[in-house]
């Protein structure tokens, strides 16, 4: 059975911490201490700046891979709508057409529009984004 002892050694060792980092929060203040920085912090020691490799994006032209890709998926037809819903040339689907053609890429939103949907498939496989399309692992 606990005793009021009990109780009143652990509220004073409670207010011996509290008082301990009031302390070191008022020392802190006080004599502004450095904040932690990487410049300054024993750990930046230990470690080293990793060499920095130069990345050059594969530009694709107009005239060739997407080219292929509307080949293959609407045949050139403008006006294609898929099974799932894709609409257009390359058969972009909506919300797909949304997130990266006018959000991403800042065009017009205008999904039946044949340069957007070119333009904005020329960005998405520079990007590394051509895994969109069903036909890229045929065309490529």
């Amino acid at each position: 059975m606990k005793t009021i002892w009990d109780y009143k050694y652990r509220f004073l060792v409670y207010l011996f911490l509290l008082s301990v980092i009031m302390a070191v929060a008022i020392w802190n203040i006080l004599y502004e201490a450095k904040p932690l920085t990487e410049a300054n912090s024993p750990i930046s020691e230990c470690f080293y700046e990793q060499p920095r490799i130069p990345f050059h994006p594969k530009t694709i032209t107009l005239g060739t891979l997407v080219d292929k890709l509307i080949d293959c998926e609407s045949g050139g037809n403008n006006e294609a709508i898929g099974k799932a819903g894709e609409i257009g040339i390359l058969q972009f689907k909506p919300a797909t057409f949304k997130h990266f053609c006018v959000d991403r890429y800042g065009m017009k939103d205008d999904i039946y529009h044949r340069e957007i949907q070119k333009q904005c498939c020329q960005m998405m496989i520079n990007d590394g984004l051509a895994n969109h399309w069903t036909c890229y692992d045929i065309v490529k």
